[in-house]
């Protein structure tokens, strides 16, 4: 996750998947294997074609209409939800396991009560967990975090529908260190006085 889209990548990532499978490798079951994908049904179908039925797989899904999700993501003006829906309803899961829907709550722009009775509806026929990621900020962002009461009403609301929903805990916020953040900007800036404090030392010795 975070390293870009793995059914862009389709052969090495199966490559991977059989590597960390094989007893001879590192022996993990596919239980504890996540393709998190932004929905490439093309991909999806190709899996679909390997019969791995325990396979994990995630879905980041971020908006449930496709007006909003074409703006958000634009893989959606290809690839669009109705047509991502079918792919995963046709999907040979297991009969026990779950898709991972993950989405990425923004203040103003996904969070409201409509928006959740989307999600709600593009769920109803998947055998799925919603999991609920509020945003997190990042320099020079445009989007916001929602304010708690409104990821506690999204939520619920979601709940209400019978949706198996789960909320992400954010670790590492404080040092920029959460899903989607790139470092701390202080660390930064400290690394970038040493850089220059070293640099002025070096031009001093050196015309010494």
């Amino acid at each position: 996750m975070g390293m870009g889209e793995p059914l862009d990548n389709f052969e090495n990532l199966v490559q991977a998947i059989r590597v960390l499978n094989d007893p001879c490798g590192l022996d993990f079951p596919h239980t504890q294997i996540t393709v998190s994908t932004v929905g490439r049904i093309d991909g999806l179908r190709k899996l679909a074609a390997l019969s791995w039925p325990n396979l994990r797989i995630a879905i980041s899904l971020n908006a449930a209409n496709d007006r909003l999700r074409d703006e958000l993501m634009p893989v959606n003006k290809g690839m669009p939800l109705a047509e991502l829906r079918r792919t995963l309803q046709e999907y040979p899961l297991a009969p026990k396991a779950r898709f991972l829907i993950e989405y990425v709550l923004i203040k103003g722009v996904n969070d409201s009560l409509a928006d959740a009775d989307a999600v709600a509806e593009f769920c109803r026929s998947l055998p799925c967990i919603v999991n609920v990621i509020p945003y997190n900020p990042q320099r020079f962002a445009a989007y916001e975090t929602p304010a708690e009461e409104t990821i506690g009403a999204f939520i619920f609301r979601l709940k209400g529908h019978g949706i198996f929903t789960k909320r992400r805990i954010t670790h590492g916020r404080d040092l920029m260190g959460a899903c989607g953040q790139l470092g701390n900007p202080e660390v930064r800036r400290q690394k970038g006085a040493k850089v220059q404090v070293t640099s002025s030392r070096g031009a001093d010795l050196g015309g010494g």
